[in-house]
Order: structure tokens, then C-alpha cells, then sequence
């Protein structure tokens, strides 16, 4: 289920940034889990971006995947 889906991406430690494709063709990147959040339902969220709240339903989403981020690596010590 989507909303299962999308929940798990932003509950996710540590959390992986990710995008969320629309039906409509669009997309948008969550880059942190403060940006969005859902309903008392999960059947609406909320995502900011671009200086202001965005409101999707659920059903707009089409798919959501998580970002590759690259792991930093540690030096080692000499």
C-alpha cells in the first residue's frame, strides 16, 4: 500500500532522502523527514518545498523511491 510505503521512507533510521513520482507525470524530492508529513488519515500529506506547505493525496502517487546517497568515507588515521 502506498501509504505504508511512503511512511516507511519517512520513519526510515537513518533516513534516505526520496522522491515521489506522481500520476500526472510529476515528481518531487523529500530531501529530510521534517519536509512532509502526513494526515491523522495518511490518506493526505503535506511536504514543504520551494518556501511553502505542498498538499498531496495519496492516490496522486504513483511510485516513491529513495535517493542513492553516497556514504561519506572515513579517513583513516595515520
Amino acid at each position: 500500500m502506498m501509504i505504508d510505503k511512503i511512511r516507511a521512507l519517512t520513519d526510515a533510521k537513518p533516513f534516505r532522502p526520496f522522491v515521489i513520482y506522481f500520476t500526472d507525470g510529476e515528481k518531487w524530492e523529500v530531501p529530510s523527514s521534517r519536509h512532509i508529513g502526513p494526515s491523522p488519515s495518511g490518506l493526505t500529506w503535506a511536504l514543504w518545498k520551494d518556501n511553502a506547505f505542498h498538499f498531496f493525496e495519496v492516490s496522486r502517487v504513483k511510485d516513491v523511491e529513495a535517493k542513492n546517497v553516497k556514504q561519506r568515507r572515513k579517513r583513516r588515521s595515520a
